[in-house]
Order: C-alpha cells, then structure tokens, then sequence
C-alpha cells in the first residue's frame, strides 16, 4: 500500500483575508477566502478565546445568546504554524422577541 504525505511547511501561512459573518437568533455562519498553505485548516476565535476548528473555509458558530454582538477572527493552519489573526468581524445575533 503507498502512502502519500505533503511535505512539511517551511512558513507560517499568511493571515485569512475578507472574513465575513452572518448571524440568525442563535449561531453565526462565516466565512473567508481560502489560503493554499493553510493544510492543516484554521482556527476560529470568538472575542478572543479560540472556539473551533475548520477544514475548509467556513464555519458555523453555534450556540450563542440571542441580540448579542460577538467579534469574530480566523487562523490559517500548517506544519510550520498558525498565522496571525483575521481581520475581526462583528455580528450580532437576532433578538428573539419575548426572549
């Protein structure tokens, strides 16, 4: 059986570029260009505590407080390390009316 495997990373990738959110009462959706020599996928922080993990792009924020505004911002993951932060993003959660 062959195996393939990328070669080790010599640089930190670049930082993720236009992250963009959205939000609905309970979660926020976002997402940011893709960065090639991000291999090992991105981190994902919200208001500066990281939050998840992400292999692709995207990612679904869940189980936020209604009216609520959260800062988002995004890493770019490698062999060599993690990037800098995203540019942060601001969204805020619908409010529930009656909640």
């Amino acid at each position: 059986m062959a195996v393939n495997t990328m070669a080790a990373q010599s640089q930190v990738p670049p930082a993720t570029r236009s992250l963009v959110a959205s939000a609905q009462a309970y979660q926020a959706w976002l997402a940011w260009e893709a960065v090639q020599t991000a291999t090992d996928g991105y981190r994902i922080y919200r208001d500066g505590q990281l939050v998840g993990w992400s292999y692709g792009p995207a990612f679904t924020a869940t189980g936020l407080r209604h009216g609520t505004l959260y800062t988002f911002q995004v890493t770019a993951l490698n062999s060599a390390g993690e990037s800098v932060r995203s540019a942060p993003v601001q969204v805020m959660t619908w409010q529930v009316p009656g909640a």
